[in-house]
This record gives C-alpha cells, structure tokens and sequence, in this order.
C-alpha cells in the first residue's frame, strides 16, 4: 500500500475511533492497535493526535466540495437540483457519518484546526450561498419563486441540517434514506418556490 493510500485508510480508522471514544479518549496506541501499526510506524505518518485531527477536518472539507459542488452535470429545473444537492450531500455523510460527528468535538473549535479549516469553512459556506443565489435567480426568471427569500437563513439552515444528520438519523430506521431526501428537498422547495400543482420531483 502506497503513503497516499495509507494516510487515508488512517484518517478513517481515526475517525471512526474519535467518534466511538471521543478524541480526548483516544491514544495514539489505540490508533496504532486499529491501523495495524507500531506507535513509531504510526508516528512516520502523523506527527501527532492534534496533528490528526486537522488531517482528518482538512479530508472531510475537501471530501465535501469534491462531491458536492463538483458535480458533473446539476439539473436545469431548479426544484430538481435542490433534490440534486441535497442527496449529493445525504450520501456523503451518511458514508462516513463518524467523520461528520466529530466535528461537533470540543477540539474542532480550538486552536491549530480552528486556524487551518476557518478559510475552507467559510469558502464551503460560500459555495453554499451562491448555489441558493443561483437558485433564487433561476426562480425568478420563470417568476415561480417567493419574493421574500432570505438567502443568510436558507444557507445556515441548510448548513445547520447537514452537520445534525449524523446525529439522528438512522439508515435502518423507520426513515429510508430517499424518504429522507424527498423530505428535505420538499422543505427547501416550498422555502423557496410557490406551489405547483401535480408537480413531482420523481421522475
């Protein structure tokens, strides 16, 4: 297995431990244990927990704009693209929900990672901001779209619904994951759009 290879597989295991057992709970010896490394070996590849912790944020940020923003083709008609977004990011969470929920750690708001991941934070939440401002512009060419949108509150609620999902919803719940999207697509639709009659987001 080449470096790349194995800086990722140990981002996972560490993330999946972080979640499990809390970062402060979490020895490097237990990451050496997980990734099948000795301690030194573990160290050849990460200088340190805290270290680890910013390579995991940084993996998750870019994991995040890769395949969500960086979709091939996004739909033409507006409602279809919200449902677009919305599962590409449903799908990126829930395959690694671990590397989500620790964001919520006390660790990710202090000191070296609030410094490294503040910039791409805030440039994700851009990225967020325009694509509901495009939206809202495709919405009133076709004059289908409420007057009063609030863009800042679209964004952060969006934002706010990403970061809680890991938190509560469960695949082999009573919620599957398409009733899931078809909710919180049909949520932002309604934010966003007047009603249509029989319009359906299947196709």
């Amino acid at each position: 297995m080449d470096i790349e290879n194995r800086r990722d597989e140990i981002l996972r295991v560490a993330s999946k431990m972080f979640f499990k057992k809390g970062f402060d709970r979490t020895s490097m010896r237990d990451l050496a244990e997980a990734t099948r490394l000795t301690t030194a070996g573990l160290y050849y590849y990460i200088k340190s927990k805290k270290k680890l912790l910013v390579e995991v944020d940084e993996f998750l940020l870019n994991e995040f704009e890769k395949r969500v923003f960086l979709t091939p083709k996004w739909e033409k008609d507006p409602r279809r693209r919200i449902r677009q977004f919305i599962g590409n990011v449903i799908d990126l969470v829930l395959d690694a929900p671990e590397m989500h929920s620790i964001m919520m750690e006390k660790a990710f708001l202090r000191g070296e990672i609030k410094r490294v991941s503040r910039p791409k934070r805030k440039e994700l939440v851009k990225r967020t901001e325009a694509f509901l401002i495009q939206l809202r512009k495709d919405g009133e060419a076709a004059k289908d779209i409420h007057e009063d949108i609030d863009i800042t509150v679209a964004t952060f609620s969006l934002i706010g619904i990403i970061n809680w999902l890991p938190l509560w919803f469960n695949p082999k719940g009573r919620i599957s994951k398409g009733q899931l999207i078809d909710s919180l697509s049909n949520f932002f639709i309604k934010f966003f759009f007047k009603e249509k009659k029989e319009y359906s987001l299947k196709r």
